[in-house]
């Protein structure tokens, strides 16, 4: 039985099914590079990821998070794979290609994609810019935008919508992002091996963490914390669900 006679028999849509799957993930699994930062290696092997994600109760980054849950995915009978992006930020464009997003082919082609930070908790589909479909959600509003073969994934900001990262709708496999998966555990220049990025969606907003904060955004509104030695695990396992060391925290 597949995931469209799954869905005939519970009377359930498939992009609904796809919007629930993705809203349990995000509230419970957050985004995190606490093994880059501690030096410990990552590994996409589903077998892997299931014991450090289900059984330890942790999270990851893009690679391993968008991984997995297209595994899950795949499972429960969707079209789903893996494909390339590159990132927008404030300094410029990412290396080309560096971010692993995830895509469910249904009615259209949808980004599903659990591994970025700062997304919406339901499927953004992929739309033309003369009619453009909106997502609206906690987290914001957010469109992507196709044409032919290539997308871009956008947020709104002060009334106008700005893109967070640009892809291919090509699949792309593990030994695709070989590579920048290695770059970004061990390149100093990379921003995961710089910086400690932890995030999980709330259902009023999101919680982060940094080496120098704790950041709790409660329906718009911002609260801050500053970490210490003394204070980190706390707050870790408060918002995150997790008790671990964070080597430079200590």
């Amino acid at each position: 039985m597949n995931i469209h006679q799954i869905d005939q028999y519970l009377n359930v849509t498939a992009d609904a099914a796809l919007e629930d799957y993705m809203r349990a993930f995000m509230l419970k699994i957050p985004f995190e590079n606490i093994n880059v930062q501690n030096n410990i290696p990552i590994s996409t092997s589903t077998d892997d990821l299931f014991d450090k994600i289900i059984i330890n109760h942790r999270g990851g980054f893009c690679y391993e998070l968008n991984t997995f849950f297209r595994a899950y995915l795949t499972a429960k009978g969707f079209h789903a794979y893996n494909a390339a992006a590159t990132v927008k930020s404030p300094h410029g464009w990412a290396l080309e290609g560096s971010h692993m997003t995830t895509l469910v082919q249904l009615d259209r082609l949808y980004i599903a994609d659990v591994g970025f930070g700062d997304l919406p908790m339901k499927p953004v589909p992929l739309s033309a810019l003369e009619a453009p479909d909106i997502v609206d959600d906690i987290n914001g509003r957010f469109r992507a935008i196709q044409t032919g073969g290539r997308f871009e994934l956008q947020k709104e900001t002060d009334g106008s919508f700005n893109t967070l990262y640009k892809g291919l709708t090509d699949e792309k496999s593990l030994a695709d992002f070989a590579a920048m998966i290695d770059y970004n555990q061990h390149n100093p220049q990379s921003i995961f091996v710089q910086n400690l990025l932890i995030t999980k969606a709330q259902a009023d907003g999101r919680v982060s963490m940094s080496q120098d904060h704790l950041t709790i955004t409660k329906n718009g509104d911002k609260q801050k914390i500053k970490l210490t030695a003394e204070n980190y695990r706390e707050y870790l396992k408060t918002y995150f669900g997790m008790d671990i060391t964070i080597n430079r925290l200590e």
